[in-house]
């Protein structure tokens, strides 16, 4: 808006009084005549006012958990590798972190590899801060953690682990990650921000990973041979576990009547996870086999 200023003075000067005199013929009283003159000074000068915008962001972090990879089942005695990746999806953060925990207990468990500034196992017994930075607690079952400050908004960063369960059956860990503000590190971000609760009194995914071994599904075969005379055939077999298995032993349960051998002639053999490999069984007929057909039933065993 533009305004348009205007200045201006005044003086009043008074003029020498103008005496008649004393007396006039015609005795009129004498007169005093005062002038006052106004002088009117104006300076031009211009000013503006403007009105604008702007938008004022205040950030936080956000932690995000993006990727979890873990296997669906494991056999008894082996390692499971977790790999858990968190992303900040918001401002820097003071600090955030990438927790793992294993509520059964178990013993063995190691960093693999990380990209953090810290990992370390927490183990039961040891006193830890809970309640997002509120309070402390002692464990009462072993914690993955890592943690990396600052941890810059839109990097992502990652913890892999390995743990061996102690038992068959449903194996369970747990995932979350916390993220402080700056500049005074309160906790301000959580994932996840709501589901079941961890010994920490945080809020945690719960994963779970199956810990057994699939009986190999075992072919069958027939076959015709006359008495004193051998024969060979393969017997299938499907490994639907997701680890090799070894093929150590074959032996036969019933012979149903059947006068002569069935061995086998390739063990041990191992078979690839999720494949299918093939025993080599030679049958021999004695020469003194009654003619007719013969059912036997066998068994084939072996490792893990």
């Amino acid at each position: 808006m533009w305004k348009h200023q205007a200045t201006g003075s005044s003086k009043t000067k008074f003029a020498n009084p103008l005496r008649a005199s004393r007396s006039s013929p015609n005795g009129i009283a004498a007169i005093l005549i005062m002038v006052s003159l106004f002088t009117l000074s104006i300076s031009a000068g211009w000013a503006w006012e403007g009105d604008g915008s702007s938008t004022i962001s205040v950030t936080r972090p956000t932690a995000r958990i993006t990727s979890v990879d873990y296997p669906s089942q494991i056999v008894p005695g082996s390692y499971a590798e977790i790999t858990v990746r968190v992303r900040n999806d918001g401002g820097e953060a003071n600090w955030q972190t990438i927790s793992i925990s294993f509520p059964q207990n178990p013993k063995d468990i190691s960093i693999v590899s990380h990209d953090l500034n810290l990992a370390k196992i927490y183990w039961s017994g040891e006193e830890v801060w809970a309640g997002y930075g509120t309070k402390k607690v002692r464990l009462v079952y072993p914690s993955a953690e890592g943690s990396k400050g600052p941890w810059p908004g839109g990097e992502t960063h990652y913890v892999k682990v390995k743990v061996k369960p102690e038992s068959t059956g449903e194996f369970t860990f747990y995932v979350k990650s916390v993220a402080g503000r700056q500049p005074d590190g309160r906790a301000v971000s959580w994932d996840p921000a709501s589901d079941r609760k961890d010994q920490q009194d945080e809020y945690v995914y719960v994963y779970t990973i199956s810990v057994r071994v699939n009986t190999p599904t075992i072919g069958s075969f027939k076959v015709t041979l006359d008495s004193g005379t051998s024969t060979e055939v393969d017997v299938s077999v499907s490994n639907s576990n997701p680890v090799t298995i070894k093929v150590t032993a074959f032996a036969v349960t019933d012979w149903g009547g059947f006068r002569g051998s069935v061995t086998a002639v390739n063990l041990p053999l191992d078979i690839a996870a999720s494949s299918v490999g093939y025993v080599r069984v030679r049958i021999s007929a004695n020469s003194d086999c009654p003619y007719g057909t013969y059912t036997i039933r066998f068994k084939l065993s072996g490792t893990p």
